[in-house]
């Protein structure tokens, strides 16, 4: 990642006459300086929002729903996931969850998902709405956004926002293995962590997707968020 190069820069060898670099389909990910190489990717993680489909369409079966639209392929952004996600907190005696989200993890150590990932969202569409270089000031332009989701998912989940910093990301994971609840946010690593629960409810069929949305023009053509581990 750019951070750990920028880190380890005097270290690290030049690789872009490699055979090694020459495997590297998309050169476009690997971490350049000038005419240097100096990282080449060997994971490429994606990662959003994963719900269970399985109780997304008891919902969307439900004729006493609020919303218009009947799957989550017609979500697609911000206020579109903040309708469904209050109306199901209305109805989640009718659908047997305790919350929509997993609770957010606020444990020391266990807020990479909301440090790294989740703020790579509004950094992103900052630097693409400013045309911001890696040298220049980043103000939050997005800091809004970025709350609006949180608020989304703390206030409608299982857990009391005074317990959040005593949770993990394995608790996490086990609430919505148990389909306690719909919701959480998390990568395309995470069916191992949801399967190994024990007495787990999810089946590998149900484990669907949605990009990161929070309320920012033209995220409806936005996917899932993909990064790079070297």
């Amino acid at each position: 990642m750019p951070i750990g190069y920028s880190n380890w820069k005097n270290f690290c060898l030049d690789l872009r006459d490699t055979e090694l670099y020459t495997w590297q389909l998309d050169k476009g990910i690997a971490i350049t300086s000038g005419d240097g190489v100096y990282g080449i990717p060997y994971v490429v993680e994606g990662y959003g929002i994963i719900y269970n489909d399985a109780i997304m369409q008891k919902y969307f079966a439900l004729s006493s729903k609020a919303v218009s639209f009947s799957s989550m392929e017609e979500v697609d952004n911000f206020d579109k996931l903040k309708a469904v996600v209050e109306d199901m907190t209305r109805h989640k005696d009718d659908l047997e969850i305790e919350g929509v989200f997993a609770f957010t993890s606020f444990g020391s150590g266990e807020d990479w998902r909301w440090q790294t990932h989740l703020a790579n969202v509004p950094v992103y569409f900052a630097f693409r709405d400013k045309n911001i270089s890696d040298t220049d000031t980043l103000d939050f332009t997005y800091a809004e956004n970025y709350k609006n989701i949180f608020d989304l998912y703390i206030g409608n989940s299982c857990t009391i926002p005074t317990t959040l910093s005593k949770k993990s990301v394995s608790d996490s994971m086990e609430e919505f293995a148990l389909e306690k609840a719909a919701m959480v946010q998390n990568g395309n690593w995470a069916w191992s962590q949801i399967a190994s629960v024990e007495d787990n409810k999810v089946l590998e069929e149900n484990v669907k997707y949605l990009p990161l949305y929070m309320g920012i023009d033209g995220e409806e053509s936005q996917g899932l968020c993909i990064g790079t581990a070297f």
